[in-house]
Order: structure tokens, then sequence, then C-alpha cells
């Protein structure tokens, strides 16, 4: 239900698309994934080491959306493994972000799914502090939904682009981590005839296992 005047100015045109799209078998995939690689990291610790987190936190988008979906609350999940002897990690990481509003008597709700495939630097300059960076290639999608009354739309749209991330995070009792997590996406989607970014930057806290 985004258009000509789209959610850049807060307007809603009334053509919108019948495009399909289901960003949440995206987030499954890489939940699936995540949990797949967390299990054999966790079985073959001895010659592995990696890190399962949960961020909770927000998202902001640029100033392609309007104001009232600017601001998102997001969780995700963080999943990193590698080799003790590797100078480097393989990343997986998948985002969920949504923001509803009221404008012009229509409901609209706004999500973002991204997924982070990448490679990432782990440190440990002591055996409870660990800075971290990430950066990969992004799988975006951003889907619209709003209704009036009875009636109900729904838009969706995909996009590529590039993630970098860092932050750091202390363990606790060798296992449990807390810290604080940002990021920086970029993915421009085509979103109803009209070029928009669905990345954003992100912050918020991380909390997890470490092994």
């Amino acid at each position: 239900m985004a258009g000509e005047k789209s959610l850049q100015s807060g307007g809603i045109n009334e053509k919108t698309s019948d495009k399909e799209g289901n960003p949440m078998l995206r987030v499954s995939a890489a939940l699936l994934a995540i949990v797949l690689f967390g299990i054999t990291g966790i079985s073959f610790a001895g010659d592995w080491t990696g890190n399962i987190n949960a961020f909770m936190g927000m998202k902001t988008l640029s100033d392609d959306w309007a104001d009232e979906f600017q601001e998102q609350t997001e969780g995700g999940i963080l999943f990193d493994l590698q080799k003790r002897d590797w100078p480097v990690c393989g990343v997986i990481e998948s985002m969920y972000s949504m923001k509803d509003d009221v404008i012009d008597g229509v409901d609209l709700e706004l999500i973002t799914t991204e997924i982070l495939l990448g490679v990432g630097k782990n440190w440990a300059p002591n055996s409870t502090i660990r800075p971290y960076v990430r950066a990969g290639i992004v799988f975006a999608t951003t889907e619209l939904n709003g209704s009036n009354g009875s009636q109900s739309e729904s838009i969706s749209e995909s996009g590529n682009g590039y993630g970098i991330s860092g932050g750091v995070y202390w363990t606790i009792s060798q296992h449990f981590n807390l810290g604080l997590g940002v990021r920086y996406t970029k993915a421009v989607i085509d979103f109803d005839g009209l070029d928009q970014e669905c990345g954003g930057t992100h912050s918020g806290l991380v909390i997890g296992y470490h092994w």
C-alpha cells in the first residue's frame, strides 16, 4: 500500500500491489541454520568455539520512510563459529523489526527482516571481555500491511546489500554473554516502483551463550 506518495511523506496511494512475500520464511530458515550450526559447534566444542546470542534493541530506518516508521523495535539471533586456530569466524545473523501506526485512518504495520551471512573477528584480551566486529552480505525484506475496516492489503519486496557491526560482551562464568552491539546495514529495494532504503542503524543489548 505504498505508492506514488509512498510512506516518504506519510501518504498512501490507492494503488496497491498483489505481490506476495513471506519474510518469516527467510527468518525461519536462518534460525534453523543457526540452531543446526550451534548444535554442531557445541558438539565439537574441543576443536570449535563460538557464540549464540539474542539481540534486543532498536532499528532506525532512513528518511525514505515516514517519521512514524523510522524507529522500530528489533530482535534477532547472532551466531558465529570457528575453529580455535582460525583467524576469523563464520557468521549468520537474523534480525526482525517492526512498527505499527495509523496514517490517514489506515492501520499500517511496517516489518523489516534481515539475514546477514559473513565473517567476523573476536578478540579475547582476557577471559571475560570479548570485543568483536562483523561484515557480510545482507538479504533484506520489507513488508507493509494495511487495513481499513473490512479491507486489508499487503506488499512485500526484497533486496540485497551489506552490513557491518561491532560491539563488546562480557563472558560470565566462562559461558554466559552480556554486552552491547551496534550495526549498520544498507539494502535498496524497489518498493512499488520507488527505490527505498530498507537497511538502517541498529543498537541494542546482546545476551547469550559462549563455548
